[in-house]
């Protein structure tokens, strides 16, 4: 498992947090960030769901590819800001630009706890 994205976050002054922040339509949200507080927060629904199906070291590479892709987000928003009809494209975005930094596929995760 990747430790960059942990220190990368450290080094942009983000703090990270486990917390439940429940579910986002019928989905479990893996991860949110919070631009005024400067939190990524993590999901523990989710991290525990993985850490029961598949270890410990599974629920501690779903939070760095958590924090890979939320900071991926803020890179790839300073280039494109978002709107509505181009979620999809902004998240395919997101993701190339989490994998390619980190080597951490985010959407292997979700697929694994859905």
């Amino acid at each position: 498992m990747s430790r960059e994205p942990f220190q990368s976050a450290r080094n942009a002054g983000i703090c990270v947090e486990i917390t439940d922040i429940g579910h986002w339509s019928p989905v479990l949200l893996i991860a949110e960030y919070d631009a005024h507080r400067r939190v990524i927060r993590i999901n523990a629904r989710a991290v525990e769901r993985l850490r029961k199906r598949r270890g410990e070291d599974a629920a501690r590479a779903l939070c760095a590819a958590a924090i890979a892709h939320e900071l991926a987000h803020l890179e790839v928003q300073q280039h494109h800001p978002r709107t509505p009809r181009e979620r999809s494209a902004i998240e395919s975005a997101v993701n190339a630009h989490a994998t390619a930094t980190y080597g951490l596929d985010g959407t292997w995760f979700e697929q694994l706890l859905r």
